[in-house]
Formats: structure tokens, sequence, C-alpha cells
């Protein structure tokens, strides 16, 4: 069974952002996730400071899981990662 989920990071501003963009890639591979798509929003004005930042890069990735991934690993290497302020990773409404 194919699952999808999808995952928004907000990225520090001052991180380059194809870096950070290139270590998630790494750590989504290797939590055997695949990702379907890319849409980076770009600079954004946050709804409250994060780490005394009003602003921040927002990324959504789509994802594709041909196993079951261990999205409570993952998300702790998320939390780990320079240069992420914030993310959220949910299941896919079409994976339904």
């Amino acid at each position: 069974m194919n699952r999808k989920y999808e995952l928004m990071i907000i990225i520090d501003p001052d991180e380059p952002e194809k870096r950070v963009l290139h270590a998630v890639g790494k750590l989504l591979t290797d939590a055997q996730l695949q990702v379907a798509s890319q849409d980076v929003w770009g600079l954004r004005t946050l709804s409250y400071p994060i780490n005394k930042k009003k602003r921040g890069r927002y990324a959504v990735l789509s994802l594709d899981a041909q196993n079951s991934p261990n999205i409570a690993e993952l998300k702790r290497e998320l939390l780990m990662q320079d240069g992420i302020m914030r993310h959220m990773v949910r299941k896919s409404q079409s994976s339904k």
C-alpha cells in the first residue's frame, strides 16, 4: 500500500535554503520516503516570533512511502536539524 504524507517546514531565513532542503531530502530518503513534489512558498511574515525571528521561508513537500515509515523518528530528526524553525508531518487526505 502506498501511503502519502505532507511535510511543511519553516526554514530559518538566515540559513541557506538549498542546504536545508538538501539535508531534509537526505533525512526523507533515510526514512524511506520519496519526495513527490516540493513547493517553496518563499519568505513570509510569521504569525508570532519563533526564536526571536519574525520571518521564515515556508516549504511544503508531498511524500510517498512504499513501506510504513517511522514518522516519530523522522520528527525527532527534524527537531535536531539546523535551519528548521518548525515542522509538521501529516497524512495526506488522498491517502485514505
